[in-house]
């Protein structure tokens, strides 16, 4: 569905009867820069949001594993604060399942790094990231700010190289 994306490589695909409207040229020219760089599976690409569906057929190959973690064991095996955070972990509900209650996390997970040349979905920026998958939204799409800081600590401290947190909000925070 790459040529629905018209953020990457915009050539007028957007329908107009579908109520959009495309300016040919008007996108980031991916195209252009896949020839220069796709990316690494080096760069870990924390998503700080509602969560990641781990098994999404283009982000499942693409999560970020906790290598000094041993799944399922009950113990924190990497001594980081998170027992079992193998594929990150869940600050809204301080669990290691950060499974996505809304959707959002997802979407933006495969905007960044969905797997690419798989004709199955979409195409990411970046074709090899790893996502580091850090829930700090609950099923109602809110969160807390002590979530918010602790996720980002998390990220920091477990070698995210990059942190996307796609939320916002206007209650008084210290």
């Amino acid at each position: 569905m790459f040529y629905k994306q018209w953020y990457l490589s915009n050539f007028g695909s957007v329908d107009p009867a579908s109520g959009g409207s495309a300016k040919v040229g008007a996108d980031i020219k991916i195209l252009n820069t896949w020839d220069i760089e796709s990316g690494n599976e080096e760069v870990i690409v924390a998503i700080l949001d509602s969560g990641i569906r781990d098994e999404h057929p283009d982000l499942k190959d693409r999560i970020w594993i906790n290598k000094e973690e041993i799944p399922g064991n009950g113990i924190d095996d990497d001594y980081n604060g998170y027992a079992d955070d193998y594929k990150g972990w869940d600050f809204a509900y301080d669990d290691r399942r950060p499974d996505d209650g809304f959707g959002h996390g997802t979407n933006i997970a495969t905007v960044i790094g969905a797997s690419t040349d798989n004709v199955i979905g979409f195409a990411g920026v970046d074709k090899k990231c790893r996502l580091m998958n850090c829930k700090n939204l609950n099923a109602d799409n809110t969160g807390e700010y002590s979530w918010w800081s602790e996720s980002i600590k998390y990220a920091v401290d477990n070698g995210a190289d990059i942190i996307n947190m796609s939320e916002g909000g206007d209650d008084y925070s210290k």
